[in-house]
């Protein structure tokens, strides 16, 4: 979800044109996802919770992914309580895990089943991951 009402040169539209001209210049994606961030309403970026006693995860009061079999999940819980211990940015450039980034693109397609309004993606840097509104 985007608010883009173009009122003055510092509206999120006008944020939004600098953010898509920059992309066609060839900004990374790591400094994008972070630009991204001044755009979602803040009220919505900072509800991510993980409930690790419960094996939840909750976006704005809802739970969005169950992990029921923790023993199972445990990889990608590893990735969540990355982006939990760090207060949920949008992006880490490392997760301080030694897998592959063919590892990393398998965990996040298992953490990714069933999420309707968010996915994680890898970042681009091989060993990080961000996540955003699908």
């Amino acid at each position: 979800m985007r608010i883009a009402v173009p009122i003055t040169d510092s509206s999120p539209a006008f944020l939004g044109d600098r953010l898509a001209t920059a992309v066609s210049n060839g900004v990374s994606s790591v400094i994008l996802n972070r630009c991204e961030a001044i755009l979602d309403p803040p009220e919505v970026a900072t509800k991510m919770h993980w409930d690790e006693a419960e094996g939840k995860l909750i976006l704005n009061e809802a739970v969005i992914r169950q992990i029921r079999n923790r023993g199972k999940g445990t990889r990608i819980i590893e990735i969540i309580r990355c982006f939990q211990d760090r207060g949920w940015p949008r992006a880490i450039d490392d997760l301080g895990l030694r897998w592959t980034s063919d590892q990393i693109h398998e965990r996040l397609r298992s953490l990714n089943e069933g999420l309707a309004q968010i996915e994680f993606r890898q970042n681009g840097t091989g060993t990080g991951v961000a996540w955003g509104w699908k």
